[in-house]
């Protein structure tokens, strides 16, 4: 789904002001220090995974903590397409619900900053007096708004105060920094944060399909079902390990007949939910999924997700979805994008799960997932446990 039709929003562990911190996927990471709004804006690409184009970028923030309320992290990471200057109302419709979900969860207020990217004036004007209504009617402060264009940007709000309108000059307009020249975003960079064009770039990645490698998968399972009917759980994990071994480790990538025992395995919610419980442990625990027993062996079998090669794993996960038949790749998409979920990779995962509704509409854990995408929603947050 294009993110015209709905908002691309990212649970984030993300600082902006001077001292705050940006941690990727979850409070357990350790943090990215970035020091004031020009530090966000050069860092943002690396936050989403691609160049922002002609989009409302807002990221909200809270404090750390009441002794140190200059030091903030970041709540929510949302994204939108530009909308025209006539359905600029659309900024609330996307945003409020949102803001108000990661608003309860930080009752000291959160502050606001919005990147308008590419816009025309009479646009960035419509989208400019949106922005301050969401603020107001949220309760929130517009920290920043900042109007981002070809290297250089405007604000119109820097902290928390109106800016004097450009003289038509272009004197007012200042060059967005280097990321280089940003510590945080070098940090980034170490955790693989790669910076893709745009969006579609991303989505091209979640939505490929090996077609050749997807018929073999199918044949392989067409040899395989009826051996399979009666299996259970411990008869599958020996699929979920080479799916670990492969995933987590990148060694014996799965050919079609592993790929079928995969497929197989995880049709299986219950195994599906374990490999998720290792994968993502902030969500639940193997042993809420599986008795001890099973769980002990599911845990030798399946390793912990590589945080110093998440982007990686990542990609060969999506790889294996890709090489398996649509119809049954529901399963695997799904659990693609709860993992970037947890990983804080937002554009992943939403087009992750809206591909796997795409071929099972009636999918829970994605539907479950899309809704908590949609609501900003923190994967390590226990109220957001999906089952």
């Amino acid at each position: 789904m294009d993110d015209t039709s709905r908002t691309q929003t990212t649970p984030t562990s993300t600082g902006t002001s001077t001292g705050a911190t940006t941690g990727r996927g979850g409070p357990d990471r350790d943090p990215v220090l970035l020091s004031g709004t020009e530090h966000l804006l050069a860092a943002l690409p690396h936050v989403l995974g691609y160049h922002p184009h002609r989009s409302i970028v807002l990221v909200a923030t809270a404090a750390v903590s009441p002794r140190t309320p200059g030091r903030r992290h970041s709540v929510l990471t949302a994204r939108l397409d530009l909308p025209p200057e006539e359905e600029a109302g659309v900024v609330l419709d996307a945003f409020a619900g949102p803001l108000a979900g990661v608003g309860a969860e930080h009752p000291g207020g959160l502050l606001l900053h919005v990147f308008v990217h590419d816009a025309p004036p009479q646009v960035a004007e419509a989208v400019a007096a949106t922005v301050r209504t969401l603020a107001a009617g949220g309760g929130h402060v517009l920290h920043d708004l900042l109007l981002v264009r070809e290297g250089r940007y405007l604000p119109l709000v820097a902290d928390g105060l109106a800016q004097q309108p450009d003289a038509g000059d272009g004197t007012a307009w200042r060059p967005v920094p280097v990321p280089a020249d940003v510590p945080g975003v070098a940090d980034l960079v170490l955790r693989g944060r790669a910076v893709l064009p745009g969006r579609g770039d991303v989505v091209a990645a979640v939505r490929r399909q090996d077609l050749a490698a997807a018929a073999d998968t199918q044949a392989a399972l067409e040899d395989r079902e009826a051996g399979d009917a009666d299996a259970g759980t411990e008869d599958h994990l020996p699929a979920l390990g080479r799916l670990s071994r492969w995933v987590v480790d990148g060694q014996e990538e799965p050919d079609a007949q592993a790929r079928a025992a995969i497929v197989l395995a995880l049709a299986d919610r219950t195994l599906r939910d374990a490999v998720l419980a290792r994968w993502l442990p902030a969500l639940f625990s193997v042993e809420e999924v599986l008795t001890a027993g099973p769980a002990r062996e599911l845990r030798r079998r399946v390793r912990p997700w590589p945080a110093p090669d998440a982007a990686a794993a990542l990609d060969r996960l999506l790889g294996i979805a890709a090489a398996v038949p649509r119809p049954v790749a529901a399963p695997l998409l799904t659990v693609a994008g709860v993992v970037a979920w947890g990983q804080g990779e937002g554009t992943i995962a939403n087009e992750a799960v809206d591909l796997a509704l795409e071929v099972d509409p009636g999918y829970r854990m994605a539907l479950l997932v899309q809704a908590a995408l949609e609501r900003g929603v923190p994967p390590w947050r226990r109220s957001a446990h999906v089952a």
